[in-house]
């Protein structure tokens, strides 16, 4: 082979892999990726690195580039590609602590606005960090601050209680009057009567506290909620949602609709156990289109009911019963019946997306509650 030919020959091979080269990409394999292949000849995606968000704090000495979040189904994550980077952090030793989600290694992008918190009570306790980097303003349902580049812990002691301040109630963060109430399951809620209509501001604090939710989510300094009161004595509902660390603080309105339970333990009558849908019975947030109804159940057993058109048993969901279990006599439980279409919601797609039928357990009095919805609700069965 002449010198022409080996030269003509390493030009071809260059140029393949040049154009290897550019053909990757296209193919979904990116710096941040890996590729694996199946006997069968099949390119799997492998996990994604780690991302472009770290946590900063107290905790580990305010580095903002050594301590990345996971949106890969790893490291604590969740579940993959579902716009949540959280991270599964072991604090060594007790104590209140602050901290931001950051663009890794660059302070300009942070979330929130002032530091976040936590407490854990225990050495060595494991927390979930959370960064919910999703855009909830067009979601059905509640609409619940802040609405995108949320932050969050999991495993955290929560404080004892909270309470909402404002200038609707003269900035106290231990009145009484303005107690969460707690609802199981990380759900805290209160309705309150404003006197005068106008507009206020006002957020949900740990009681005594100014370490707080607010328009900006979970944090030390958190922004207030602005809303607006347009009668006299007008009901606000007060929600926080320790689980995705979203809070609200909005007029009570309410739902039409012609929604019961019917059930095994009330003889499957399909027109006297009303759901409501206006801040009443049991029902945590008015015109949210989530239907509920408190109902005490006397016997402990496993049960099977249905949402139903009340009175009209061609309208019931779910098309099989649903069925709860109470392990102690004279357990009260909240029944639900979401009527909103979530096909378009953003973030994790859950199913179903709409006429959805469930049930939640109240808290057990005198014991101590669990910090995290998973602890605070008895199992299903």
């Amino acid at each position: 082979m002449n010198k022409k030919l080996n030269f003509n020959l390493a030009q071809t091979i260059f140029s393949l892999i040049m154009v290897l080269a550019l053909l990757l990409p296209a193919s979904g394999i990116s710096s941040a990726q890996s590729a694996d292949v199946r006997k069968d000849g099949l390119m799997l995606e492998a996990p994604l690195a780690a991302s472009n968000w770290c946590i900063a704090g107290s905790f580990q000495g305010w580095n903002n580039a050594s301590t990345p979040l996971y949106d890969d189904g790893t490291n604590g994550d969740l579940f993959a590609k579902d716009g949540v980077y959280s991270l599964d952090y072991t604090i060594p030793s007790a104590g209140d602590y602050e901290w931001k989600t950051v663009q890794c290694g660059n302070w300009s992008v942070a979330y929130p606005g002032q530091n976040s918190w936590f407490t854990t009570q225990v050495a060595d306790t494991v927390v979930k960090f959370t960064f919910d980097s999703n855009d909830y303003a067009g979601n059905t349902g509640a609409l619940l601050l802040p609405t995108k580049n949320i932050v969050n812990v999991w495993g955290d002691t929560l404080p004892a209680s909270f309470t909402a301040v404002g200038d609707f109630q003269g900035w106290n963060n231990a009145d009484p009057a303005t107690t969460l109430a707690n609802e199981g399951n990380g759900i805290y809620q209160l309705f309150y009567t404003v006197a005068n209509p106008g507009s206020y501001i006002g957020k949900v604090t740990s009681t005594g506290s100014w370490w707080a939710f607010g328009a900006d989510g979970r944090s030390v300094d958190a922004a207030n909620i602005s809303f607006t009161t347009t009668t006299a004595n007008e009901v606000v509902v007060i929600w926080l949602d320790t689980n995705t660390g979203r809070v609200t603080i909005t007029p009570n309105s309410s739902t039409t609709g012609n929604w019961c339970v019917a059930g095994s333990f009330q003889g499957w009558d399909n027109a006297s156990t009303r759901l409501y849908d206006n801040g009443t019975n049991g029902d945590l947030f008015g015109g949210d289109g989530v239907f509920s109804v408190d109902y005490v159940i006397p016997t402990a057993g496993r049960y099977e009911w249905k949402a139903v058109k009340c009175g009209d048993w061609s309208v019931a969901y779910p098309s099989d019963n649903a069925w709860a279990v109470t392990a102690a006599d004279g357990r009260t439980v909240k029944f639900t019946f979401d009527t909103n279409d979530h096909s378009g919601d953003a973030g994790l797609k859950l199913l179903p997306t709409s006429n959805i039928a469930n049930a939640w357990w109240q808290p057990l009095p005198m014991l101590p509650e669990a910090s995290t919805w998973f602890g605070s609700r008895e199992p299903n069965g």
